[in-house]
C-alpha cells in the first residue's frame, strides 16, 4: 500500500504535486474504489468544459484592456465593469481554473521569477460591445482579458496538497486504530468494510467540504477558501495565518476559543471569542494588518463556525 509514501510526498512542499496524484490513483485501486478516480484525473489532466470545478479552482481576477484611437494607446488598463449586470461581471471576475495540476505549478514557478507573468483568460471580441458606454475619449477596445490573482492559483496547488493529505493521514489512522491489513490483495476492500472504514466518506470529507468566500475587492473578486476541520484549532489559526493575521492575535484566539470551548461552546456571537474578533476587526480597520476589516470579519467568522461545527 502506498500510504506511507503518499505521505511522504504530500508533507514536503518540495516534492512533485503531480507524482503524488499519480500514487493517489493507484492508492484508489488498490481500495477498490475506482469511483474515486474520476477527480484525481482531473487534476493530472484538466477539467473539462463540461465538468464543474472545485471551488478551490474558482480564481478571482481583475478585468484589464489595451485601448486606442488614431492617437494614442493605453497597454493593460483596468477595464470599468460595473455597468454590468451581477451575472456578467462574476463571469469575467471569478474564472474557473481548468488546466491540468503542472501547467499551474509551472506558471507558479514563472511568476515567482517574475512578477509580471500571470495567468490569463482572454474576453472574446465578440463581446467588446458591452463596454462601449464606459470607453471614452474616442478609444476602442482591441483586447481585453480577465488577470487572475496569482496568489489564488497558487492556493490551487496548497489545496490541492493539504486536501489529499488529510484524507492519507486520516485514511491510516482509521486503519491502525482498527489494526487492518493492509496489504495490497483482493481482500483489502472487504477487510476495511468489516472494520466500518469507509474510504470515500473519508475522501469526501477532506476534499471537498469546505466553505468559500466571494469578496469584492477593488475590480475583482477574491475567493478565499476556508477548509479548516472542525475542532482542529492548528487548522483555525493555519487559515488566518495565511491572510496575514499576526501570530499575537493568533495565540489570543487560541485561548479564546478553549476558555469558550470548556465553558458554553464557542460562537462568534458572544463569549471570548466574540470579544477577540470585535478587537482585531478594529485591528484590521486601522491597517494593521495585510488584509482589512471587511475581509478579515468575513474570513475569521467562516474559519471560527467551521472550527465550531456550526
Amino acid at each position: 500500500m502506498v500510504l506511507d509514501e503518499l505521505i511522504t510526498l504530500l508533507s514536503d512542499p518540495k516534492q512533485s504535486l503531480g507524482e503524488a496524484l499519480y500514487k493517489t490513483k493507484v492508492l484508489f485501486h488498490q481500495l477498490g474504489r475506482k469511483d474515486l478516480v474520476p477527480w484525481v484525473t482531473h487534476e493530472i489532466t484538466g477539467y473539462p468544459d463540461e465538468c464543474e470545478v472545485p471551488p478551490y479552482r474558482l480564481i478571482g481576477a481583475q478585468v484589464r484592456c489595451n485601448l486606442m484611437n488614431s492617437g494614442w494607446t493605453n497597454s493593460n488598463q483596468l477595464l470599468i465593469i460595473g455597468h454590468l449586470d451581477a451575472d456578467d461581471q462574476k463571469a469575467i471576475t471569478q474564472i474557473k481554473l481548468r488546466f491540468p495540476i503542472e501547467v499551474i505549478q509551472e506558471s507558479v514557478r514563472k511568476h515567482g521569477e517574475n512578477s509580471s507573468h500571470r495567468m490569463v483568460s482572454n474576453i472574446a471580441p465578440e463581446t467588446f460591445g458591452r463596454f462601449d458606454q464606459v470607453i471614452t475619449n474616442g478609444g476602442r477596445l482591441t483586447a481585453a482579458w480577465s488577470e487572475l490573482n496569482m496568489g489564488d492559483v497558487a492556493g490551487v496547488l496548497s489545496a490541492v496538497r493539504s486536501r489529499l493529505l488529510d484524507f492519507v493521514l486520516e485514511l491510516k489512522d482509521q486503519i491502525d486504530t482498527a489494526q487492518v491489513s493492509v496489504t495490497p490483495d483482493a481482500g483489502l476492500p472487504e477487510r476495511l468494510e468489516q472494520a466500518g472504514i469507509n474510504p470515500g466518506d473519508i475522501f469526501q470529507n477532506a476534499v471537498f467540504t469546505d466553505s468559500t468566500i466571494n469578496l469584492m475587492i477593488g475590480s475583482g473578486i477574491q475567493n478565499v477558501n476556508v477548509n479548516n476541520r472542525p475542532g482542529d484549532v492548528k487548522g483555525l489559526l493555519e487559515v488566518l495565518r495565511q491572510k496575514g493575521v499576526p501570530e499575537e492575535d493568533l495565540k489570543e484566539l487560541e485561548a479564546a476559543v478553549t476558555e469558550d470551548g470548556e465553558a458554553n461552546g464557542v460562537t462568534v456571537d458572544k463569549g471570548k471569542t466574540q470579544a477577540w474578533l470585535l478587537k482585531t476587526a478594529a485591528k484590521a480597520g486601522k491597517g494593521a494588518m495585510k488584509i482589512g476589516t471587511k475581509m478579515f470579519t468575513e474570513l475569521a467568522i467562516a474559519a471560527i463556525e467551521r472550527y465550531a461545527n456550526l
